[in-house]
């Protein structure tokens, strides 16, 4: 992914005449360049990724005696929840 964004910023910079370049190294780096779809979804499967992992990474909530330590605990984990299921579906269908 590092080397797709040096190739396309090399190919912006070549079209731009700031670097010199020939039609040969163009028509190498310009399929390269186009293929843009890969970045985009490689973006979307790492964000999933680490909302997964968060989520397997969540321990079982040990909830403490009754009063306000206990609403703080309950308000935090449902916080934590409407996180978790706002963020999967906004990746699902943003790809």
């Amino acid at each position: 992914m590092a080397a797709q964004l040096l190739i396309s910023g090399l190919h912006e910079l070549s079209e731009n005449g700031v670097l010199p370049s020939s039609r040969q190294e163009m028509a190498i780096i310009g399929p390269i360049v186009r293929n843009e779809l890969f970045f985009f979804i490689t973006i979307l499967v790492l964000a999933a990724l680490m909302v997964l992992f968060e989520m397997k990474r969540r321990q079982p909530l040990e909830l403490p005696p009754p009063g306000a330590a206990r609403r703080k605990a309950l308000w935090t984990a449902r916080r934590e929840r409407l996180w978790m299921a706002s963020v999967t579906p906004a990746l699902s269908s943003s790809s």
